[in-house]
């Protein structure tokens, strides 16, 4: 253990260093640290929905063998019955969280200068990105009521999931036209005011991701569980270490969740008013989101 904060501290203060040498530099440079900060976290999402996905169809597989007539065909079924690609709830979710993302870049462009026809095509990302998560999330809701249909308890298995999913497609839905009509705007100062006005929906998208942690962990301790409606009485020994490992990564988000609001807080307020102290939380809380990635990676070698 000792070894681990070791190394934790060593890039910690490596990154420091980087950081001091920042301070030299025009504000945008604050910016680049927060931008690769950030990154660090959405990996860390990513990984956690591999996961999830792999547990969400786990699930759904187990409960079609219990609940449906292996001669029948449900096409509103078809992303569960391949192995491959996301399931579609855990598909939703990805596309809250680089919706997201997106609109991180385009805070980062926003900072640097970059042009309106740049910043633009990024914004497009994000209303495109948006559209696809209302859509999948209309495609889980369509799955669970030809499930239903077919069995309740289907419905029952993953309801916590799509509970999470149902509170992210309601921002979605809101944001959506939020930025079409920003891709009308004419003048770039105009386009830019509105683009920073949207973030406090942006923030709740994040906030909504935190929440569904629990569902998400239920959805695996589930795939673990000799049932597909068990609630981890029933854990298979041998996936026990599994769990935890799993448990321990969730944790890992979860933590970078936390910090990446308050960097995110702080990227917005440097957008909004571009001076050195803005600046330097900038810097102060990416650093803070950086040293909690770097614990994350240093664990998983472990």
């Amino acid at each position: 253990m000792a070894s681990i904060w070791g190394n934790v501290a060593r890039c910690v203060a490596a990154w420091l260093c980087l950081s001091s040498l920042a301070s030299c530099t025009p504000g945008f440079t604050e910016f680049g640290f927060y931008d690769q900060a950030f990154d660090a976290q959405h990996a860390q999402g990513e990984r956690v929905l591999d996961r999830l996905s792999t547990a969400e169809r786990t699930v759904m597989q187990r409960a079609f063998s219990e609940k449906l007539d292996i001669r029948e065909f449900h096409p509103d079924l078809a992303r569960y019955y391949l192995e491959t690609g996301d399931a579609p709830a855990t598909a939703s979710l990805r596309s809250s969280l680089r919706a997201v993302r997106d609109y991180n870049k385009v805070l980062l462009g926003l900072a640097n200068g970059e042009g309106a026809n740049l910043v633009r095509a990024r914004v497009t990302e994000i209303a495109t990105t948006l559209d696809s998560t209302g859509t999948l999330i209309r495609d889980s809701s369509a799955t669970l009521a030809a499930t239903g249909a077919a069995g309740s308890n289907l419905v029952e298995a993953m309801k916590d999931l799509c509970a999470a999913c149902g509170a992210a497609m309601t921002i979605a839905r809101q944001l959506s036209p939020a930025f079409d009509e920003i891709l009308k705007l004419q003048t770039y100062a105009e386009f830019r005011s509105r683009l920073i006005a949207q973030y406090p929906h942006m923030r709740a998208l994040l906030v909504r991701l935190r929440e569904g942690s629990q569902d998400i962990y239920r959805i695996v301790v589930r795939a673990n569980s000799g049932t597909s409606l068990a609630t981890g009485i029933g854990i298979n020994p041998a996936a026990r270490d599994d769990l935890l490992q799993f448990r321990r990564e969730l944790a890992a988000w979860v933590v970078m969740l936390d910090q990446t609001l308050l960097a995110m807080d702080a990227a917005v307020q440097a957008a909004r008013s571009p001076t050195q102290l803005s600046a330097t939380a900038l810097l102060s809380q990416s650093i803070k989101l950086r040293e909690a990635a770097i614990t994350a990676e240093i664990a998983r070698s472990q």
